[in-house]
């Protein structure tokens, strides 16, 4: 690979006032609306995030960590771009002099998209993304990785004890897991368009131990800023 760009960007829709994610452009303000959530079970007990009126400082809002490169600058115009961005939800605690994350749930996906010449997702392209469907396909691990590599959905949820759960740990085997995306909908906040996905989804999460939790539930999230960086 003789040519790569990358870039970690993150833009929370913060109802704190403190983030540890580098920004991609300016964080767009709450738009002081209930309308976002999930709302289920994790290991048969209540679960559930919610967009306003939690006084325990919960976040939530739309983050990616995206790279384009050339297969090979020197002999072709062939351009892959990695999309890999969601939804977050975070709760942030202040525990031992410094500022942690408990309670956190992230859903996001991993897509590979192919162009000629450098060039990233379009509007069009995120929309198709997140179409409505049934998905079945979850990201897995590399060899010696402890972040999903190959393509398709991952979910992460870190407890209140900070113990991690993620659909690719552990045996990472998820028959029968799902995420379904009812309907999506564009939406402004702070002036920045963004977009958000109602649906449902059912998965199973392993902690590093090899122990599994089912999270399943409905949601109404934002997953994705149009404006993605090369």
């Amino acid at each position: 690979m003789k040519k790569s760009f990358s870039v970690l960007v993150c833009a929370i829709v913060m109802l704190v006032a403190i983030t540890s994610c580098s920004k991609k452009k300016d964080d767009p303000t709450p738009s002081n609306s209930s309308e976002y959530y999930f709302q289920g079970t994790f290991d048969n007990a209540a679960y559930s995030q919610a967009g306003i009126g939690n006084t325990t400082g919960v976040n939530n809002g739309v983050g990616s960590s995206s790279a384009g490169n050339y297969v090979d600058y020197a002999n072709s115009n062939d351009y892959v771009y990695e999309f890999w961005e969601g939804s977050y939800w975070t709760k942030i605690v202040y525990q031992g002099g410094q500022w942690n994350d408990l309670d956190a749930l992230v859903m996001r996906v991993h897509k590979s998209i192919s162009y000629t010449d450098r060039d990233a997702p379009s509007e069009q392209d995120i929309k198709n993304i997140y179409a409505a469907g049934n998905y079945t396909n979850f990201s897995t691990l590399s060899t010696n990785s402890d972040y999903p590599t190959t393509q398709g959905w991952d979910v992460e949820l870190t407890d209140n004890n900070g113990t991690e759960w993620a659909s690719y740990k552990g045996t990472a085997s998820q028959t029968g897991s799902y995420i379904k995306i009812d309907s999506q909908k564009e939406v402004i906040i702070n002036g920045t368009k963004l977009l958000s996905a109602k649906g449902s989804m059912s998965c199973k999460l392993y902690d590093g131990s090899g122990n599994v939790k089912v999270l399943q539930g409905s949601f109404n999230q934002l997953f994705s800023e149009y404006f993605v960086n090369y």
